[in-house]
């Protein structure tokens, strides 16, 4: 009995002492000193100034560590996108980034890898293309070093899809061309306002397309599969032609105003027509399906009136002249 009793003993001590050390292991491992104490960004000639940045070069301050790219955490007030981590020298490392605009990011080891404490290290970056997001990619911009003719928009950056053109991204950039790749889905209001865009060719994949306004196009091509039209899409234009694919369900406000249509066709597709979509243009002739929906003077000059008079039936509208308001459904 009495060797029974012994053998428990060693046993609850054995697993104390176990206890204990791993509880100091893992204090050990969550409670350390281990930090970044040198921060240096750079470009692909290593001049800090250099645009874009490509590289953070970083001393910590054990060689004992073996850090991953998940190991530090980079807070700023844009995309950051981490790439490969390379390490130099015992204490001296090389991490790959692409910043998705221009300012001061703070770069640390990661508490959420078992590091303690922040102890972040500011750097000044610099990115060519501004863009947000970390799997599909949205541009905002550009370093205006880049805005050259024609500009021509990268499918990807650092290996991930570019699928939306943002609001405002060109806006007044005195851009007469731009080359729009396939990956974009989308293009956001006033994304290239205020340009000398004679031309533009939209991409087959777009499903939401606005942008355009205050530029000087004559005729577009809007490719099937658009579902929006969205607010001032192509204002303020010089456009005397469109054919709206029977893909689009919604045009929104201001979309086609101010420019030189006479006609219009609008397929049986579109349910709603948002308040002066098409206002301020010579329109005849309207040719357009039942039951739209129709916002505030989205036609203009008593159309809309004569639509609903008419039970909002399909068919071609027509007026004598741009200074009669007196439309008749044919």
């Amino acid at each position: 009995m009495k060797n029974n009793n012994l053998k428990k003993l060693i046993f609850i001590a054995f697993s104390i002492v176990i206890f204990f050390i791993a509880c100091k292991d893992k204090e050990s491992f969550y409670d350390n000193n281990y930090a970044i104490t040198s921060l240096f960004a750079c470009g692909s000639t290593g001049n800090p100034n250099d645009i874009p940045t490509t590289k953070l070069i970083f001393t910590v301050n054990d060689d004992n560590l073996v850090l991953t790219a998940n190991d530090i955490k980079i807070n700023a007030d844009f995309s950051v996108i981490k790439g490969d981590l390379k390490k130099n020298t015992a204490m001296t490392y090389e991490l790959h980034i692409t910043p998705g605009s221009y300012g001061t990011i703070r770069v640390g080891l990661n508490p959420y890898q078992g590091f303690t404490g922040w102890n972040a290290k500011d750097a000044y970056v610099y990115s060519d293309w501004h863009f947000s997001g970390t799997s599909n990619l949205t541009i905002t911009g550009c370093h205006y070093s880049i805005v050259v003719n024609p500009l021509t928009i990268p499918p990807t950056i650092a290996n991930l899809p570019v699928t939306k053109i943002g609001a405002n991204a060109f806006y007044y950039k005195n851009l007469s061309s731009v080359t729009i790749p396939e990956s974009v889905t989308s293009i956001e209001t006033s994304a290239f306002k205020g340009n000398k865009l004679t031309t533009i060719t939209i991409p087959k994949n777009v499903i939401y397309l606005s942008g355009f306004n205050n530029n000087m196009l004559s005729s577009i091509n809007i490719p099937a599969g658009v579902l929006t039209i969205g607010s001032y899409a192509f204002s303020n234009n010089l456009l005397n032609s469109i054919i709206i694919p029977g893909s689009v369900t919604y045009i929104d406000i201001y979309a086609f105003s101010d420019n030189l249509l006479s006609s219009i066709i609008i397929p049986e597709s579109v349910t709603y027509i948002d308040s002066y979509a098409f206002s301020n243009n010579p329109l005849t002739s309207i040719t357009i399906g039942a039951e739209v929906d129709l916002g505030t003077s989205a036609f203009g000059n008593g159309f809309e009136e004569a639509y609903t008079n008419n039970q909002k039936l399909t068919g071609i509208y027509t007026r004598p002249n741009t200074n009669s308001k007196t439309w008749t459904k044919n």
